[in-house]
């Protein structure tokens, strides 16, 4: 048996936008992933929080930008969360609850920076 291909977008999605989506598009179809896990942060370890949304908000945006898409997940284990969100800790808590998967993680900082 195959095992599944999961792919991880995280950000800040301040707001979720069509570069996002593009992105996650072309990763998705060249990897053959079956879904993408978008996952807004809570607290942005690295970014200054000034002028973010909430967390609840930002993740409630993601939930409605992703709805035309197949295979495109939100995902809000870093919301519950409640902390500063680290792409390590993430990655830990999604390989638990998929242990047979195969999980891609996504870099995205400029769609015309995406080769495959």
């Amino acid at each position: 048996m195959e095992k599944e291909r999961i792919g991880v977008f995280g950000g800040t999605f301040n707001p979720i936008h069509s570069g996002h989506l593009r992105a996650a598009e072309i990763v998705k179809k060249n990897f053959f992933l079956e879904k993408i896990f978008f996952i807004p942060s809570y607290i942005p370890p690295h970014k200054e929080t000034t002028g973010i949304v909430s967390a609840r908000h930002r993740l409630r945006m993601v939930e409605l930008a992703l709805r035309p898409y197949s295979g495109f997940v939100p995902c809000a284990l870093e919301v519950e969360a409640k902390e500063k969100s680290y792409s390590i800790i993430t990655l830990n808590k999604l390989k638990t609850l998929h242990p047979q998967a195969l999980i891609f993680f996504i870099y995205y900082e400029n769609i015309d920076e995406i080769s495959v």
